[in-house]
């Protein structure tokens, strides 16, 4: 059973389905052979005519989007004032105490809370700098503040930076070949 972007479309291609209207009795045999459903069908067909290239047909990644937000705009306002108002102080609270406040506070206010690890991406969404600025971290801001005059040049090639990836070279003329292996 061959899934991939050339299987697909030899399928749709097949029961005539990348045709402006397929014919239903044509695509009847399609999940034959194939382990894929109907639906799956006239869901490639859509997905097909939306993107115009055979590589919209490729595998998405599962789960949901980066920058999916799960919590309504109470909860997610109460979670923000909690990280403002309780975490990001000079005292340093933990994040275990974060969470536990967070629970608190959800439960005061009749919410149910939400889990620690959107509690952690709603804190990691928080600038490094400006975190470490109000929690009075100074090792973090030191290594978030930019040095002016670090790496600078004033004329061409004067500054080179190079990468060394593992690499096979070869040289060849008329006469022989030589093959060089690279760096690493």
């Amino acid at each position: 059973m061959e899934r991939g972007v050339p299987a697909r479309r030899g399928n749709l291609q097949t029961c005539g389905a990348l045709s402006k209207r397929p014919e239903r009795s044509g695509c009847s045999g399609f999940g034959l052979g194939t382990g894929s459903q109907p639906g799956t069908l006239y869901r490639m067909i859509k997905l097909f005519r939306a993107g115009g290239t055979v590589t919209s047909l490729m595998d998405r990644k599962r789960g949901r989007r980066q920058g999916h937000r799960a919590l309504d705009k109470d909860r997610e306002a109460l979670v923000r004032r909690t990280i403002e108002g309780f975490y990001l102080k000079p005292t340093r609270p933990s994040f275990a105490q974060l969470v536990r406040q967070v629970q608190i506070a959800c439960a005061a206010a009749g919410f149910a809370p939400p889990n620690w690890r959107t509690i952690k991406s709603r804190v990691e969404e928080i600038d490094l700098q400006v975190r470490g600025r109000k929690r009075g971290e100074i090792e973090v801001v030191k290594a978030t503040t930019a040095t002016p005059g670090a790496l600078s040049a004033s004329r061409p090639l004067e500054l080179v930076q190079i990468d060394h990836p593992k690499l096979t070279y070869s040289l060849s003329t008329k006469k022989r070949v030589c093959r060089l292996d690279g760096p690493g």
